[in-house]
């Protein structure tokens, strides 16, 4: 495949399991009472070889990484207890806001949110179904209290109904203190939702 970035060898040897035992939550995390799941492929191996990849995806245009990526993602959520078949699901990637989409040209939770879909057949919401309010600085070196006050207020859902009578699976590319995508998630609890999944490539 001409899009495929990682090898055999990589996916057997390069990264670790970020939760090989399919418990409701990665191992350390403990989500709020309106998660129904957080899992991820990988663990985040600061200055290591996931963290390399993530990074060509992020800030060097590879789009195929989050492509592949979101794949390998859709198909052990596909294979995994969760998933529960003919009934309603939505992917939902954490949204950017305009200035960060702007700059970057793409948002890289969305293509791992393409690569679920491809490998699931689970739709992609709308791209103005939520938005995100504001620009929001890095969150590195801010403490736990700092991250969620960061992230107050920062997401809108602008087409209810496209989510409604759904289960949802948030996607992105690291999940660390869940300040982003709790925030997303209490934001879409909000609404007529049946479920709320969280699934990333990476854990920290």
């Amino acid at each position: 495949m001409a899009d495929r970035m990682l090898c055999d060898y990589c996916l057997e040897y390069a990264f670790e399991p970020a939760n090989p035992d399919e418990k409701p939550s990665c191992p350390g995390h403990l989500p709020p009472e309106f998660i129904n799941v957080q899992d991820a492929l990988w663990k985040y191996d600061k200055k290591g070889h996931l963290q390399t990849l993530l990074m060509k995806l992020k800030y060097q245009g590879q789009r195929n990484v989050g492509i592949q990526c979101g794949r390998l993602l859709g198909r052990k959520w596909r294979f995994s207890r969760w998933h529960v078949p003919r009934i309603k699901w939505k992917l939902v990637p954490v949204p950017l806001h305009w200035g960060k989409y702007w700059q970057r040209g793409y948002n890289q939770a969305e293509q791992i949110a393409i690569g679920f879909s491809e490998e699931t057949g689970v739709p992609v919401c709308s791209g103005d179904c939520i938005i995100r309010n504001r620009y929001t600085r890095t969150q590195t070196g801010f403490s736990m209290e700092q991250r969620h006050k960061n992230m107050q207020g920062v997401f809108t859902v602008r087409n209810k109904e496209e989510l409604a009578n759904h289960k949802i699976i948030i996607i992105d590319d690291v999940f660390t203190t869940g300040a982003t995508t709790y925030q997303l998630a209490e934001t879409i609890s909000c609404t007529k939702v049946n479920g709320i999944y969280i699934y990333t490539i990476g854990v920290a």
